[in-house]
């Protein structure tokens, strides 16, 4: 694990603004309730910039229209992106879009790095999310006694009480060790679908045009929601499976090549035939330094082994050492990639 990711909490005034939003959406306020939001507003110029930042949000969840009685609000652009698939369960159920409605709220107090607790007045939490940086990867034991482990550049939003274990990945990777319960499935949205398991280990990946699952331990039940009917596949230990609308067969490679798909966990990438391009594609998840291919001969050439996660320079000597191909820092944030060229720039 090499960071784990910091806690933070929101003020008493994004509380208490959000608290107004959900309540607007939950039921028409009557004079009293008007009169008291007004007074909350007009205690301080903080309360009305809180309460409209929050509304521009349930503005782009076609939310502004139950607000606009309330307070002129200005429609800005959001950066969330509500509808996404992950979301696809909410629009659904007016109860479980409203709890998303505060999740999308929330997320946008928590900015791009830490974790945010959702409290509501009364003190319950309503969700959490996790996030790692570039090059980061934190463990994170939740509150039903499952275990996640984020890699780089992930984020995930949990909420797990006694009727639910839902986990939204937003983006990046993540493995997952379930806690058994029988009674409440454990699920992980990603992408356009879902993955459900009771105990089990799994790893979830969204890949630029897919999600991968890899199954370690147990079995897990993936799904996508596409009409006519829902996409739906068991996958055992040992195997993988992708999908993006529709879910593709199982597929059950070699237990070394499930290894090495999950050797992140420990710390370690592992190649196993991959192309250069895409091997340097995957590194760059790890690092703020861009490697960069200026010789178009060596894009595709095999790689396979184990390197240390985030150790650039022992990889570019195996690069060196078992391939032929030079590296060059060009700039403190570059490194190019080519062939020997004999005699240049002194070479032999």
């Amino acid at each position: 694990m090499k960071n784990v990711v910091p806690f933070r909490s929101k003020g008493r005034i994004e509380t208490e603004a959000a608290a107004w939003v959900v309540r607007i959406d939950g039921a028409e306020l009557g004079n009293r309730d008007r009169e008291q939001l007004n007074a909350w507003l007009a205690e301080d110029a903080r309360h009305r910039a809180a309460f409209e930042r929050l509304a521009t949000v349930w503005g782009k969840l076609d939310c502004l229209e139950l607000l606009a009685e309330i307070i002129p609000l200005p429609r800005k652009q959001s950066r969330l992106r509500v509808g996404d698939p992950e979301w696809f369960g909410w629009r659904r159920n007016a109860g479980l879009f409203a709890l998303g409605c505060v999740f999308a709220v929330g997320l946008v107090f928590a900015g791009r790095q830490g974790l945010l607790s959702w409290v509501l007045p009364g003190g319950s939490v309503v969700e959490s999310v996790y996030q790692t940086r570039t090059g980061e990867q934190s463990r994170i034991l939740l509150g039903d006694g499952s275990k996640v482990m984020l890699n780089t550049r992930s984020e995930v939003r949990v909420r797990i009480d006694d009727r639910q274990r839902a986990v939204y990945l937003s983006t990046g990777e993540a493995f997952f060790e379930v806690a058994p319960n029988p009674r409440v499935p454990f699920v992980v949205y990603a992408g356009h679908g879902a993955v459900r398991a009771v105990g089990t280990g799994f790893n979830v990946r969204i890949m630029e045009q897919s999600v991968e699952v890899t199954v370690t331990e147990g079995s897990v039940s993936v799904s996508t929601r596409q009409a006519p009917r829902p996409d739906e596949v068991t996958v055992r230990a040992g195997g993988a499976a992708r999908y993006a609308r529709q879910v593709e067969t199982p597929d059950y490679p070699s237990g070394e090549h499930i290894e090495r798909r999950v050797a992140w966990t420990g710390g370690k990438w592992a190649f196993d035939g991959q192309t250069l391009e895409e091997v340097v594609k995957d590194i760059g998840r790890y690092t703020n330094q861009r490697l960069q291919i200026i010789d178009p001969r060596i894009e595709h050439i095999r790689i396979g082994g184990y390197f240390d996660v985030g150790e650039i320079e022992p990889f570019l000597e195996a690069l060196d050492t078992g391939f032929g191909i030079k590296h060059r820092h060009i700039a403190e944030d570059l490194i190019v990639l080519s062939t020997y060229q004999p005699g240049a720039d002194g070479e032999k």
